[in-house]
């Protein structure tokens, strides 16, 4: 709804002027600003140091930069969405005076400027930054004086410009384009008389687009629309009711559909291109000058303009928004009169404008919610860079942050520079994290202030694999008696690889008191202990034992981490020999979540391999997703010597990573 608002006072800020006057740097000047004002749902930023139609464009991140001049000076303001303070960059002008054209930006950030530079012979003047250097072309020397400014899909700009003839003594509107750093022109029309403004825009596959204003008196014009398809100009008379020279509005959906704005003595009126022809709304009432039309991220219009009405108290700049309601509208400011208005819309569907206030006799941005305040951002620090091992917590710190207004600050983390943050907000400065697996990577962590400014900083981190660790180890021969044939198993699913050698009594006969093969000697109550405990710890991620056993009869103990050599020869009486099976019962531990593979060798030329899965089912892949960490795993395996005499039996443990 329509809403009468109106300016109680200002509250202050500063500018940051980098002033350049005709190609000399002069040095940095600080001036304070006019203080913002905040009307309603609007808040309004003075630009005091120049005057005249600003230009506005929003960059990639969003941020507004506001083209002005001054007659002497041309600069763009560079703001931020954030914070009240604008750095004012010179654009290096070589002719005076000068005013604001265009300003667009390409998808690579080059900076794209359109200005009329005033030599008794006049001209618009393109310039361009690219990596912090402008460059200047001249376009006509035929007095063009308005122009527009559009940017193709492959960042080269197209412009529309209405020079005068001198020959024919008419106002051509003129389209023109840049490639391969040269510019071409055409001409799309003569005209007896032009409004004030050539307004450009293209279609996603670059067709251009213009409107201009065809004077048919002091206060009246025609709206006319102009599209080129194939190479031939087509036109259409949108409107007989254009009040007075004003430039209209012009803007083209991703599907190619343009919207024509104008100012009529009733209100604005709003021209759409359908499949059935044009379509025609009017928005407000009175008389409407200076009407500006953009696009929001739902491709609905945003409209801007100056309500002229009789009496100036009643003068308004108005903002109106077309949604699934209808066009809502409302005041932005009111009792002055207003001019060269200018609105973008950014990804969020927040709208900018930049105006020249006629009335105050400078230029103004306007965003619509509240004023920034005069807090400065906080400056994250993540510490690091950072380095741990698997299974173990990483301690993060950024007590390296800072505030330059001394406001307390809350942290929270990204441990995995994924864009989630891991953590909540917390006032400790200190975080940990713990890898399940080997890592490098990012972490980011966001800094926020009292005043919910916020910075973000990342620092790098490595966590390294750690080795398994034998717990636990036994080996004890099975039943006693006579095994024909040997095996080996584990006690969980996983790879199963083994060689065996068979082992029989080939007389049949384990009944011997004595210590024969394969038959438990029962004045041996423990079998064979062997005392001399050596350790061994086979390559980077192995666990490795070596035990020495007598192929029957050997009885093996617990053991931790240890080698154990156990030697035991005994003779079959009856002349033959006994096969023994032996239990071999190993449990490791790894910090992390890695796979873990028991490798055996029993010293008679065969090996049993297992691996054991962290989720059971299958390998664990790289980076690891994060299952149960530390494991325990347990590995028994049987194995049958086929003769008696000493074998050294080697464990190792390996971790998948």
């Amino acid at each position: 709804m329509e809403g009468d608002t109106r300016v109680e006072g200002r509250a202050g800020t500063w500018v940051l002027i980098v002033s350049l006057f005709l190609g000399a740097f002069l040095g940095t000047v600080l001036l304070p600003s006019a203080l913002p004002m905040e009307v309603d749902h609007w808040c309004l930023l003075d630009i005091e140091a120049f005057v005249e139609s600003p230009s506005l464009a929003l960059d990639a991140n969003d941020r507004p930069w506001v083209l002005t001049a001054n007659r002497t000076t041309l600069a763009v303001s560079i703001g931020d969405p954030e914070l009240p303070d604008w750095i004012l960059e010179p654009v290096p002008a070589t002719a005076l005076p000068v005013e604001s054209r265009g300003l667009e930006f390409g998808s690579t950030g080059v900076v794209h400027v359109l200005a009329y530079a005033g030599t008794p012979d006049g001209r618009i003047d393109y310039l361009r930054r690219d990596g912090g250097n402008w460059t200047t072309e001249v376009l006509s020397p035929e007095r063009p004086e308005i122009a527009g400014l559009a940017i193709d899909g492959h960042g080269e700009p197209r412009v529309a410009m209405r020079p005068h003839n001198a020959t024919t003594r008419l106002t051509d509107i003129t389209y023109g384009w840049r490639a391969a750093g040269a510019w071409t022109f055409e001409r799309v029309q003569g005209i007896d008389a032009a409004g004030r403004g050539s307004a450009i825009a293209l279609s996603p596959d670059g067709t251009p687009h213009l409107a201009y204003g065809v004077a048919r008196g002091f206060f009246t014009a025609t709206l006319r629309y102009a599209v080129r398809v194939g190479g031939t100009w087509s036109f259409v008379d949108l409107s007989e009711n254009l009040t007075g020279a004003q430039p209209p509005g012009l803007a083209v959906n991703s599907s190619g559909t343009p919207r024509v704005v104008g100012g009529t003595p009733d209100g604005v009126e709003v021209f759409t291109r359908t499949r059935a022809g044009w379509s025609r709304e009017v928005v407000g009432n009175g008389t409407a000058l200076n009407a500006a039309v953009a696009l929001g991220p739902d491709e609905e219009p945003h409209l801007a303009y100056f309500r002229a009405d009789p009496a100036p108290a009643s003068w308004r700049l108005t903002y109106a928004h077309h949604t699934t309601r209808g066009w809502e509208s409302e005041d932005v400011v009111t009792g002055h009169h207003i001019g060269g208005i200018q609105i973008r819309v950014d990804r969020g569907g927040t709208p900018h404008l930049a105006f020249y206030d006629i009335t105050a006799d400078r230029v103004v941005y306007g965003v619509r919610g509240p004023c920034p305040s005069s807090n400065s951002r906080p400056i994250a620090d993540a510490g690091g860079p950072y380095a741990g091992t698997e299974g173990s917590p990483v301690r993060f710190t950024a007590q390296g942050s800072s505030d330059p207004n001394g406001d307390a600050l809350r942290f929270r983390w990204d441990f995995n520079g994924d864009g989630t943050w891991d953590t909540g907000w917390s006032p400790n400065s200190t975080a940990t994290f713990t890898w399940g697996d080997d890592y490098s990577g990012t972490v980011r962590v966001e800094v926020q202030d009292t005043g919910l400014l916020n910075d973000t900083a990342q620092t790098s981190i490595k966590v390294t694999n750690v080795s398994p660790t034998v717990t636990n180890l036994t080996i004890a021969p099975a039943t006693p008696g006579c095994n024909g044939g040997g095996d080996e198993h584990g006690n969980r699913d996983g790879e199963h690889e083994h060689e065996d050698n068979g082992c029989r009594d080939r007389d049949h006969d384990c009944h011997d008191d004595d210590r024969d093969e394969g038959c438990k000697d029962h004045d041996d109550e423990g079998g064979c202990r062997d005392e001399d405990k050596d350790h061994e710890h086979d390559g980077r991620d192995k666990e490795g034992h070596d035990h020495e056993e007598s192929g029957c009869g050997c009885r093996g103990g617990n053991h931790d981490d240890e080698e154990h050599d156990h030697e035991h020869d005994d003779d079959d009486k009856e002349g033959g020999t006994c096969g023994t099976t032996f239990v071999f019962n190993a449990t490791a531990y790894d910090p992390g979540s890695d796979d873990l593979t028991f490798f055996w060798e029993f010293g008679d030329g065969t090996n049993a391999s297992h691996t054991y899965y962290n989720n059971g089912v299958s390998p664990d892949p790289y980076p690891s997703p994060g299952p149960t960490f530390p494991v325990n795993m347990t590995n028994e395996t049987t194995h049958s010597y086929a003769t008696s005499g000493t074998f050294t039996v080697t464990l190792i443990v390996s971790d998948v990573i």
